[in-house]
């Protein structure tokens, strides 16, 4: 990345000659399961590179893990990477969904040449919208104890029934005997401030031209951004 920090990213290609269109997905769940593997074989059977990156701080990348804080100038130095292989056309698409649909939006706001188009799923409308009325749902602790450190961490085994009535919420993660000081951070900021602004992009998808296939389900919980986000892009023309 341009400050130097290494980023591990697995990829592949497909069996054929020529330059080719790349795809790039980018997660904090850990780059290396199944799921990934099917996505690959599907992709390079298509004729397409495909690449999947541990964001910052997760899985096998270095640095620290800062919910949206560098997933926009890292998104865009790795598309950018991925452009300048010889064994790529200057093309590449994006896919990811939750978590990896929401930082592909912060991505295309920086308007990287090379972005052609970009699949988002489940993606939620805006990382402060995400929390009614600003306010974190205690829900949102559990995915702070899924990436409480580089690999996934277990979520099952607590009593979250229990834990989700504790008050106050800044204390909420010690109810869960748990560490977590994204969510303390997160609290502190109960307003649409300076912590905010740089991480939302509501107001800002009009900017963007270039397809992008939304997709999500009836009962997903992030399901209200999907149609959001379509809606936004289109008023924007």
């Amino acid at each position: 990345m341009r400050d130097g920090v290494e980023l591990a990213t697995d990829l592949w290609l497909p069996d054929r000659t020529g330059p080719v269109h790349a795809v790039l997905g980018r997660t904090p769940y850990n780059k290396n399961n199944e799921r990934v593997s099917r996505l690959a074989a599907l992709f390079t059977g298509a004729g397409f590179a495909f690449a999947m990156q541990d964001v910052r701080g997760r899985g096998d990348s270095d640095g620290s893990f800062r919910p949206y804080v560098h997933d926009a100038a890292d998104g865009c130095d790795t598309i950018g990477w991925l452009a300048e292989q010889d064994w790529c056309s200057g093309k590449v698409a994006t896919i990811g969904g939750s978590y990896g649909g929401l930082i592909q939006w912060l991505t295309a706001l920086q308007q990287p040449a090379a972005l052609a188009a970009m699949i988002v799923m489940v993606t939620p409308s805006d990382p402060y919208v995400e929390f009614p009325t600003g306010a974190q749902s205690p829900m949102m602790l559990s995915w702070h104890r899924l990436t409480a450190a580089r690999m996934r961490q277990e979520v099952a085994g607590f009593d979250w029934a229990s834990i989700y009535e504790h008050l106050p919420l800044l204390t909420m993660d010690e109810a869960a005997g748990i560490a977590a000081p994204h969510w303390r951070e997160q609290l502190s900021h109960p307003t649409l401030d300076e912590f905010w602004e740089p991480k939302r992009y509501q107001g800002r998808l009009g900017e963007l031209d270039l397809p992008v296939l939304h997709i999500s389900g009836w009962y997903d919980d992030e399901q209200i951004g999907t149609p959001v986000n379509y809606a936004a892009m289109v008023a924007g023309g």
